[in-house]
């Protein structure tokens, strides 16, 4: 009973540090309807385990902490790309930018010079 306390309190802090950040405007509404869905469906899993294993059997997996198990690799994979795709992007960003201002200090150093 004492661990069920423990995941539900860590859920739920992590969620209210999550939303309640400064720069949590900067989350998509879509990220935090999904973030609470996942609260929400974690906290329902902690609560009730015997439904889970019940759902687990229904789409063919053993357990219902084996279902877990699967849907966390899922998003971890996920998440991992997502960070991949944002990294790629910031760095072409950072690309651009360096050029760019590269472009402009060559014409402040050739105006400088025609003066």
């Amino acid at each position: 009973m004492i661990i069920k306390i423990i995941l539900i309190s860590c859920f739920v802090l992590v969620t209210l540090y999550l939303v309640t950040k400064r720069d949590s405007a900067k989350i998509r509404a879509w990220r935090k309807i999904a973030m609470f869905a996942f609260v929400a469906f974690a906290i329902f899993s902690i609560l009730y385990p015997n439904i889970m294993n019940d759902i687990a059997e229904e789409v063919g997996v053993g357990r219902g902490a084996d279902l877990l198990l699967y849907a966390s690799s899922v998003a971890v994979v996920f998440l991992g790309m997502h960070s991949y795709i944002k990294y790629r992007q910031l760095n072409q960003t950072i690309v651009q930018l360096a050029r760019k201002i590269a472009l402009l200090e060559t014409e402040l150093i050739k105006k400088e010079k025609d003066l």
